[in-house]
């Protein structure tokens, strides 16, 4: 879980969501998950949006750890 930040262009000070497990797009839309809720926000409406790039299906650091795990047994 990891926190963002979406600044949005009509306002000079960001949304902090907490805890949030997924932010993705869809069908123009900004979708941030938490728990069993969906935040959705019009991308037209977004500035930007800041988060920490934390190990996930498919990044460089899961792989690797999933060939250690491998290597290990």
């Amino acid at each position: 879980m990891f926190d963002v930040e979406i600044l949005f262009m009509s306002s000079s000070t960001p949304k902090r969501i907490e805890n949030a497990e997924a932010v993705f797009t869809k069908d123009g839309l900004l979708v941030v998950r938490v728990d069993e809720y969906l935040y959705k926000y019009p991308l037209c409406n977004v500035f930007s949006i800041v988060h920490k790039h934390v190990p996930h299906w498919g990044s460089r650091e899961h792989r690797d750890k999933d060939k250690e795990d491998i290597q290990c047994k």
